[in-house]
């Protein structure tokens, strides 16, 4: 009896031992219902430690070791998992908790992972250390400590470094490191490819000791999707070096890592406990060739290629590592500099287009403006960064089947002429283009009907290979309208004008200032063409003649009072030689028409004043001419 009794004794010292431990620490969840364990540390600051992610059990091991100088039992490790993962139901909610880079309430922090455990705050009024901790963040064991950054540093010195010469690519990388330091973002995949001896690997080295300094500094790559969640998991910034061509699910788990994904599996097979990973990453791969072709991941990624270095080139290299060193705290200044900078404009950045990841296209154009590229430079850049690649990785990759109408319409149009007709005429001129045979699950219109839905659905594919596609109601039926794309992308910045512009650069303002007069009152931001205005007569009840054809139940030409150039007196409409606005509900000023007359009507019906009317307007073709209908 006196043995049982002593025996049970000696199981309840080691857990009461241990969930006194436990006790000193503080139990929290995070919004998306993980559990953490915030505690002590022996330098006296303060760990935030995942449940289950092994650092808070070692921490446990330890701190049961020096306080009874024996081992903790493994049979009470798992009871005291269950206690703590019961317990948090009812724990304080930490909200959001960030790996290295973190986000809230509109500022920026930056995780030094240093002994003094130290956070750089940061936001449109500039960047300093944080007091306290006003931000959950979580460390890993493969963590190395970040650069302190320097006051007036220069973020351009990075390209000292890297084997980057086009000012494009350039601009692109830039811009990329600053977005990777904004987890509020959708970030891209930054792929370097080149040939052995490009020097790709030590890019991709240098960028991610700037942003997210590990040991080691290249995650390893296994096709396996746990694993691979275990990566994004762990680190902010992942690094894939060296990758050859991969399956179809890495790329989608690329694909989703980068929108937002996460993993979920079994804890313990002896047990329905479950381990859940979730992120939102940028990341950075090296690659001979791109790896994949996939239309997802190339509309994702930033493909920067490089060229091989010369052997004389490899021994200007040497010490480079070194004197990357020195440079980081001014590198890493340069970029939090620009990041603040960036903000400050980012409300006054109109783009008229933005890629895929819009987040990336828009904080991006803000970088390019700062640094004196250009937004809308940027933007043109990015966008044909897209183009070049989806064309050498895929060819043409339209959705649901229809490859072989892509092809064949690009065919139809590369040589420049573009088309414009109806929908059965653009049938007709496809057909010597189109397939002998069809693949599984690949299609071909037989009608006009079933061609003009799928062109909707290429619609993207098509401005991918640099064309836009535009279709109108018309007589004859619906008309088609193919041309080759603008090779600028329109951008506004509003006053005030970026302080760090070069010379001459200014706001970036793509399309030129209209000058109305003093009685214009509508805003031209994104006005590009200038059409002049002619006062329709108020004779005229339901259309605007345009050419030699008389409408019927029209009045002739010559009894209708001559179209004068005078200011239209309307309250909605004042006279504005770019814009054709609806009046109300009686008429719209008309156009005096020169040259092509579909083009210039075409423009008038672009102008969005006149799109955002409470009228509607159509074109309806006639046989030497158009008309402009307002109901």
């Amino acid at each position: 009896m006196t043995q049982t009794a002593t025996s049970t004794h000696n199981k309840i010292k080691p857990a009461a031992a241990a969930m006194s431990i436990v006790n000193k620490a503080k139990i929290l969840r995070d919004n998306a219902g993980a559990v953490y364990i915030q505690h002590q540390v022996d330098d006296g600051g303060t760990r935030f430690s995942p449940l289950y992610d092994g650092q808070f059990e070692d921490w446990l091991h330890l701190t049961y070791l020096n306080n009874t100088g024996d081992f903790l039992p493994m049979s009470l490790v798992k009871s005291i998992f269950h206690v703590i993962a019961a317990r948090s139901t009812t724990a304080p909610c930490v909200g959001d908790v960030f790996l290295r880079h973190g986000f809230v309430n509109g500022k920026q922090y930056l995780d030094l992972a240093n002994e003094a455990s130290e956070i750089i705050e940061l936001d449109e009024h500039g960047w300093r250390m944080a007091a306290g901790f006003p931000v959950a963040f979580r460390r890993t064991p493969t963590q190395r400590a970040m650069a302190t950054p320097a006051r007036d540093g220069d973020a351009t010195r990075l390209f000292d470094f890297l084997n980057v010469d086009s000012a494009e690519d350039r601009m692109l990388i830039l811009a990329t490191a600053c977005v990777m330091l904004c987890p509020q973002l959708e970030r891209p995949v930054l792929s370097l490819i080149g040939a052995a001896g490009s020097a790709k690997t030590s890019a991709a080295r240098f960028l991610r000791t700037i942003i997210d300094p590990t040991d080691p500094i290249y995650n390893d790559y296994r096709p396996d999707r746990r694993e691979l969640s275990l990566v994004f998991h762990l680190n902010a910034l992942p690094v894939l070096d060296n990758l050859s061509p991969i399956p179809p699910f890495v790329s989608d788990m690329l694909c989703k890592a980068v929108t937002g994904g996460g993993f979920q599996a079994r804890a313990h097979y002896t047990n329905a406990s479950v381990v859940a990973y979730s992120y939102r990453r940028g990341m950075i791969l090296t690659s001979i060739q791109i790896p994949t072709a996939a239309p997802d991941f190339l509309s994702r990624a930033v493909v920067i290629e490089m060229n091989r270095l010369t052997e004389a080139d490899q021994c200007r290299g040497l010490g480079l590592t070194d004197r990357f060193e020195d440079a980081l705290p001014g590198i890493l200044g340069g970029i939090l500099d620009v990041v603040v900078e960036a903000k400050k404009i980012l409300p006054q950045l109109k783009p008229v287009a933005l890629p895929r990841l819009m987040d990336f296209g828009h904080f991006g154009a803000a970088v390019a403006e700062i640094v004196g590229f250009g937004a809308a430079q940027f933007l043109e850049a990015v966008r044909e960064n897209g183009r070049r690649y989806r064309k050498r990785g895929s060819g043409s990759a339209a959705p649901s089947g229809h490859e072989p109408l892509l092809t064949a319409i690009l065919k139809l149009v590369g040589g420049g002429g573009g088309f414009d007709g109806i929908t059965s005429e653009l049938l007709d001129a496809i057909q010597p283009y189109a397939p002998t045979s069809l693949g599984n699950g690949q299609r071909w219109p037989d009608s006009a009907e079933k061609l003009g839905v799928a062109i909707g659905k290429i619609r993207a594919d098509l401005a991918d290979n640099g064309f836009e596609i535009i279709k109108k109601a018309s007589r004859w039926g619906t008309r088609i309208v193919i041309h080759a794309q603008e090779p600028t992308v329109a951008c506004i910045v509003e006053e005030p004008a970026s302080p760090f512009a070069g010379e001459g650069a200014g706001p970036v303002n793509s399309v030129p200032e209209a000058d109305c007069g003093p009685n214009c009152q509508d805003d031209h931001d994104s006005w590009i063409t200038e059409i002049p205005v002619q006062v329709v007569p108020e004779t005229v009840e339901a259309s605007l003649l345009v050419g030699d054809q008389s409408l019927p139940n029209e009045p002739d030409q010559e009894d209708a009072a001559p179209a004068t150039e005078t200011p239209c007196q309307s309250q909605s409409c004042l006279q504005c030689s770019n814009c054709m606005r609806v009046h109300g509900d009686e008429f719209f000023c008309g156009i005096e028409m020169a040259g092509d007359i579909r083009e210039d009507v075409e423009a008038a019906i672009a102008c969005p004043s006149f799109l955002s009317s409470s009228q509607s307007a159509f074109i309806e073709d006639w046989d030497e001419g158009a008309y402009i209908s307002a109901f």
